[in-house]
């Protein structure tokens, strides 16, 4: 899904009250992506940015004239150091942070807000995906900056980035915006963080909004058009872009306030760090951060804080690539006239409409469809997938049952 406008930003510059970092996390399976992204070489690493790059280069270099080189830290899985260092070779040894094994995003960011308090305790950090496409990039910067400025002025503030959705989405978390933040640009209080409008806050034991409670009111696990609906009409509520902005000191006291076994966590870090210069390469440490509770930062904090805010923006064009259905709208190749995509590949489509053929052979291939509309079809070196175009949850059913046959050398 995508925001688009054509509006132009100059770069942004940030006046430096305090320093600043940026926390790229390098997680996720992109099971929604297979066969493509696979365990050894998961979505961050992909060639998938426009320009050919991979996703996470593309978000390294996002940063660039708003984020000093030596202050940008990489949080990547232990498996992917050589992968991260080939794509990062400039990042500084010690700002790769590598996880023995994935405990979700508020784990990630406490360690990473650690790491940064350690290093100035007034530090400001911004934490971003590294699966993220954003064009152009000067307008993304100017809407960071801005959120940068928020935390200046208020360091005791949480502040996310919202997209204005252009469309009814099932895709994206929600952020419904509240009343405007003084003479702030586009920035507001915020109301409520949403799920999905797949609504899953049953199984985590939340109560739904009143939004919600409304108008899904059996919670049902499939999307829900009609929720999303609501959402875009209402002209309150914002597609969560997952980027964030805070005082690396802030995010830890409202940690050890809402998730104390976490900040346990942290401060047996320190406790490590103090003893043991290759703290991170140690057992202990492996030990330590796969005890760390398995939640969001979204669940851990950012839902129960009170002093947030959203920068509400439309200006650049956001895709969080999550399906193919996203890989298919930022696609350079032309479609036929009746909306066949072909990527890496010659495609001979007869009366067949709305075909996304993605192949490995770099134009060598021949992919000839016939008599079929609505199709996908992804061809790597050891792997065919023919689905139904746009069902993206049918791909992570796929996924489970290759795992549940014993086929894991395919993923």
């Amino acid at each position: 899904m995508t925001s688009s406008n054509t509006h132009q930003t100059p770069n942004a510059e940030v006046k430096t009250r305090a320093p600043l970092y940026a926390v790229i996390m390098a997680g996720g399976a992109g099971e929604r992506l297979w066969p493509e992204s696979r365990a050894a070489r998961p979505k961050p690493f992909l060639p998938l940015a426009r320009n050919g790059e991979s996703l996470i280069r593309a978000t390294y270099e996002r940063l660039d004239s708003l984020v000093p080189h030596e202050n940008r830290l990489v949080v990547a899985g232990r498996a992917f150091e050589n992968l991260a260092r080939k794509e990062l070779p400039e990042l500084r040894r010690d700002n790769l942070l590598l996880e023995p094994c994935g405990r979700d995003t508020a784990p990630c960011v406490a360690w990473a807000a650690f790491e940064i308090a350690r290093r100035d305790p007034d530090a400001v950090m911004i934490v971003l995906p590294s699966d993220h496409v954003v064009h152009p990039v000067e307008n993304f910067r100017s809407a960071l900056a801005r959120a940068v400025e928020l935390v200046h002025d208020d360091p005791t503030r949480l502040v996310a980035l919202g997209i204005r959705p252009r469309e009814t989405s099932t895709a994206f978390g929600y952020i419904e915006r509240g009343e405007k933040i003084g003479n702030a640009p586009n920035a507001f209080r915020v109301r409520e963080f949403e799920e999905k409008p797949n609504v899953k806050k049953v199984a985590e034991g939340k109560k739904p909004s009143k939004l919600l409670a409304k108008y899904a009111p059996a919670f049902q696990e499939n999307p829900d058009p009609d929720v999303a609906r609501k959402f875009l009409e209402s002209q309150d509520y914002l597609w969560n872009a997952g980027v964030f902005v805070w005082r690396a000191a802030t995010i830890l006291k409202l940690i050890r306030s809402f998730e104390p076994e976490l900040a346990e966590t942290v401060e047996s870090f320190e406790k490590l760090a103090a003893r043991d210069s290759q703290w991170r390469d140690s057992r202990e440490f492996d030990a330590l951060f796969a005890r760390a509770k398995k939640i969001s930062i979204d669940y851990a904090v950012l839902e129960r804080a009170t002093n947030v805010a959203v920068v509400a923006t439309d200006d650049f064009e956001w895709n969080d690539l999550g399906s193919f259905n996203a890989l298919a709208e930022i696609a350079t190749e032309q479609r036929d006239e009746r909306g066949n995509l072909c990527q890496g590949a010659r495609l001979v489509a007869t009366d067949a409409s709305g075909v996304h053929v993605r192949a490995s052979g770099r134009g060598k291939k021949l992919v000839v469809v016939s008599g079929l509309d609505n199709l996908l079809v992804v061809e790597t070196e050891d792997a065919l997938l023919v689905a139904r175009k746009g069902d993206a949850s049918a791909l992570k059913k796929i996924v489970e049952q290759i795992r549940a046959q014993g086929l894991d050398e395919f993923l």
